[in-house]
């Protein structure tokens, strides 16, 4: 998750209420399989 971190060290409001286990798991099935996919176009 701490990729998704802008610079003050939070997640993005878009994903700050989302579940952590969510947002992991569509990193590791999604966004590292293509690195061309980027949170925005989920």
């Amino acid at each position: 998750l701490e990729m998704l971190c802008g610079p003050d060290g939070e997640l993005p409001d878009k994903l700050r209420n989302l579940e952590p286990r969510l947002i992991e798991h569509v990193s590791n099935e999604i966004m590292d399989k293509d690195p061309n996919v980027r949170w925005s176009d989920i």
